[in-house]
């Protein structure tokens, strides 16, 4: 007999069902072996927010996008939207806001409280949004699994799945599998295979190469596993901010930066420019941000690229300094494939 509150599985097993718990901030149903514990959801915890977190976002945009150039239409830490006016596309401020709220509900509805005024203002009114999320800080896998999905499927079901691009970004983001990303691409970075593509096709390829941790084209074979980690590391760390955060664009801005510098250029020269600052003091800058006050000018930057890095610097630092450790090729396991979303 079927134990009650019981279903059997295809292969005749009986399974217990019960809901995924209270602090979960998706209602389901867990099918587990009778007998065994149920799984526990554990909630992040909501804080209380204060200047301090819009404060480390705007030293991070000033760091990143703009002292970097990780953006090239990002040139002051207050205004988006540089270099296309001939695409009808002019600077308009930032939005900066935050949430404290753990709960999905919360943070869904703190979303869609700073899109509607992002929709009420327009293009000429509001570039974009950074909403920043300090109690997911340490929340990765729900923010990617749980949240993201969620403002995916509330935006599409809004109609305005082609009026708005929306990015993820935390501090501990990692490009997700090509499985997940195959499934679930709104917001994510492309994969290392796609950046590899990339990188292949650039005219300085032998010298990146070199700096990711590989060899000259006829010995780089042997060093694919390595390369592939170090634009794992290159991809990501293009989306770690100081806190969780939600980045939303104008969809139709997003198609005219496409069509002003490809994804392909846009993607190597940032990641010749992370070799050439060198992946220990970028996690350095990284923490800082984090777990500090770094210094904040908000003046900071109408000259996006700083001192020493050209446009076309094709210079990255020395290999022994940047590059992870060698290792022998796996003989089994796929290699990561293409996948994410520009930002």
């Amino acid at each position: 007999m079927i134990p009650p509150g019981c279903v059997v599985d295809s292969r005749g097993a009986a399974k217990a069902i019960s809901p995924l718990g209270q602090e979960s901030p998706l209602q389901a149903l867990v099918a587990s072996p009778v007998g065994a514990s149920q799984p526990k959801f554990v909630a992040p915890v909501a804080v209380e927010v204060n200047s301090e977190a819009r404060h480390r976002m705007q030293a991070w945009v000033g760091r990143t996008l703009v002292g970097l150039g990780m953006c090239p239409f990002t040139q002051s830490v207050t205004e988006s939207g540089h270099q296309l006016a001939d695409l009808d596309v002019l600077p308009a401020p930032i939005l900066y806001t935050e949430s404290g709220d753990a709960t999905l509900p919360g943070v869904l509805a703190a979303f869609w409280t700073s899109v509607v005024e992002m929709l009420e203002k327009g293009e000429s009114g509001m570039s974009s949004i950074i909403l920043a999320a300090p109690a997911w800080d340490d929340q990765w896998h729900s923010w990617h699994q749980d949240v993201f999905p969620a403002l995916e499927a509330s935006v599409l079901a809004s109609g305005l799945g082609r009026e708005l691009g929306v990015v993820c970004f935390h501090p501990a983001y990692d490009t997700p599998s090509p499985a997940f990303l195959r499934k679930n691409r709104f917001g994510h970075m492309h994969g290392p295979s796609k950046l590899r593509g990339w990188v292949d096709g650039a005219r300085d390829r032998d010298a990146l190469i070199k700096g990711l941790g590989g060899e000259s084209r006829d010995e780089a074979s042997e060093t694919v596993v390595a390369v592939d980690e170090a634009l794992q590391w290159a991809g990501s760390y293009q989306r770690r901010s100081p806190h969780a955060m939600i980045n939303v664009l104008w969809s139709r801005q997003l198609e005219a930066a496409e069509n002003r510098r490809a994804s392909d250029n846009l993607y190597v020269r940032n990641v010749r420019r992370l070799l050439k600052e060198g992946p220990a003091s970028l996690e350095v800058a990284a923490s800082d941000e984090r777990n500090g006050l770094p210094p904040l000018d908000l003046a900071f930057a109408n000259q996006r690229v700083p001192p020493g890095i050209a446009n076309d610097d094709t210079t990255v630092a020395d290999p022994a300094a940047v590059a992870p450790k060698k290792r022998r090729r796996r003989r089994k396991g796929p290699l990561l494939s293409p996948g994410g979303q520009d930002s």
